[in-house]
């Protein structure tokens, strides 16, 4: 039997986690791209080991799915790139204002 549940974030919710992204964003700048895949295999790894619960499980094998893309030089993930993001997207990539940055 599977289970929705919705939840409201209040703006001081939001602001929280945009503090917490954007912390997570620098300190993953200061690594490389080897390192930041080591760590997620190391990742995947230890959620594989463990009794975790399936809704992790589900979203944790989309990192697998993202990591092969990123090494499969056949895939031509090409390199970051914000201007070819959409508009809505672009100004979090370029710190522009979204209302929070």
């Amino acid at each position: 039997m599977s289970m929705e549940i919705t939840f409201e974030l209040s703006d001081s919710d939001l602001e929280h986690f945009w503090q917490v992204m954007l912390n997570a964003r620098d300190k993953a700048s200061e690594l490389d791209e080897a390192t930041i895949i080591e760590n997620a295999r190391k990742l995947l790894f230890e959620v594989g080991h463990s009794e975790g619960s399936d809704f992790i499980r589900d979203r944790i094998s989309r990192l697998e799915t993202m990591i092969g893309m990123v090494v499969d030089t056949g895939f031509g993930l090409l390199p970051p790139d914000p201007t070819r993001c959409r508009p809505p997207c672009r100004s979090w990539f370029q710190g522009g204002s979204s209302g929070h940055g």
